[in-house]
C-alpha cells in the first residue's frame, strides 16, 4: 500500500516551509514590478509555482528553487525529471519559463529563462548545461555565470532561510 502525506503533513515539513518562503519572496518582488502572479489553487503537486501576467496578458511562468548553490562548483541545478516537465511546458505554445533560485549562501535571488540556461557555454573549464547522477537522482545543472541577479536578500531574509533546518 502506498503512503501519501496529508496536506497538513506536507506543509509541516521544514523543506516545504522553506520553499514556500522563497516563493513568497519572488512573488512579492514580481508584484512590486507591476506583475500579477497566479498560483495553483489546488493544494497538490503542481507543474510550476506560478504564472505571471502584465496588463492581463500572459508573460511567463516561474519556478522557484529555494536552495543554495553547489558547495564546490560555481553552479546550481535541479532534478532532471523536473527539467523534462519544464521543457514540455515551454514547448507547448512556446511559453517562456523563468527559473528562480533563492540562495541563502550568496544572499540573493537569481535566475534566468530556461531557454537561456539551456544555451551551451563553457565556464571555468566545464561545459554547461551538464548533468550528474547521485544516489539514483539525476541533476541538471547550470553555471552561476548564466544567472541574472534579481535582487539581494536582506540580512533578515538570509537569516530566516538559514534557520530552516532541512
Amino acid at each position: 500500500m502506498e503512503m501519501t502525506l496529508t496536506n497538513s503533513e506536507w506543509h509541516s515539513k521544514i523543506e516545504v516551509q522553506k520553499a514556500d518562503y522563497g516563493e513568497k519572496l519572488v512573488q512579492d518582488f514580481l508584484e512590486k514590478q507591476g506583475y500579477v502572479c497566479y498560483k495553483p489553487v489546488t493544494d497538490a503537486a503542481h507543474l510550476i509555482d506560478f504564472l505571471v501576467f502584465q496588463d492581463k496578458k500572459f508573460k511567463f511562468g516561474v519556478e522557484v528553487k529555494t536552495k543554495p548553490k553547489f558547495k564546490n562548483y560555481p553552479a546550481t541545478g535541479f532534478d532532471y525529471r523536473h527539467y523534462l516537465q519544464y521543457k514540455k511546458f515551454t514547448a507547448d505554445e512556446e511559453r517562456p519559463l523563468f527559473i528562480c533560485f533563492v540562495d541563502e549562501t550568496i544572499g540573493a535571488i537569481y535566475g534566468n529563462f530556461l531557454h537561456v540556461l539551456d544555451e551551451p557555454r563553457e565556464y571555468c573549464g566545464m561545459d554547461y548545461p551538464d548533468q550528474f547522477t547521485k544516489n539514483g537522482v539525476s541533476i541538471r545543472y547550470y553555471p552561476l555565470s548564466a544567472m541574472r541577479l534579481i535582487r539581494k536578500l536582506t540580512s533578515s531574509e538570509t537569516e530566516k532561510l538559514k534557520n530552516f533546518k532541512c
